[in-house]
């Protein structure tokens, strides 16, 4: 993974300024804002669609956990290629999923358990057409699956008041041709 660090210094007392650290790799990016009376952690994600890859992408995404501060709040956000499905996980998975649960799903599921996270997104009841996003339709548009997640640190599952997807924000970017 690659470091940038990012500071803004206001004065030369060093008593004003802001930073952020924004790690990159192909798959992940994470950017870390210094607020009071907590710093922020925010990850986009976007994982794999084969087994292969997935084991590689959750280590990876493991180590960039490692990396942040337990202390911080953590928005992890993105494309998991998996499905949570309805069904209730105390203190993981909410009971407002969509859909069945897949073998990726459980995958994810065990990274949230190793992780002490929680699928935000499925804690909050929305409209189905809230709960998935364009991200992948079926070409005759007859499927929508749930495989975007918001997680989130269990230790800051107070501070998440609403989450819920936008269909508006595809860039039509997995769109088959």
């Amino acid at each position: 993974m690659n470091n940038i660090v990012m500071y803004l210094e206001y004065n030369t007392n060093r008593k004003n300024g802001v930073g952020m650290i924004i790690t990159v790799n192909d798959r992940i990016i994470y950017i870390r804002v210094k607020a009071h009376p907590v710093n922020i952690t925010y990850a986009q994600v976007y994982a794999p669609t084969t087994s292969a890859d997935t084991e590689d992408f959750y280590r990876n995404l493991h180590l960039a956990l490692n990396e942040t501060l337990k202390k911080d709040v953590l928005i992890l956000m993105g494309d998991r290629n998996s499905k949570m499905g309805k069904g209730d996980e105390p203190g993981t998975v909410g009971r407002y999923g969509l859909g069945s649960r897949n073998e990726a799903g459980e995958r994810l599921l065990e990274f949230c358990e190793e992780n002490a996270l929680f699928t935000a997104n499925t804690y909050f009841k929305q409209p189905r057409q809230r709960l998935y996003t364009c991200t992948w339709t079926s070409p005759v548009g007859q499927y929508k699956n749930q495989i975007d997640y918001i997680l989130g640190r269990r230790r800051w599952r107070s501070a998440f008041q609403e989450v819920k997807t936008r269909l508006d924000g595809d860039c039509q970017s997995s769109q088959l041709q």
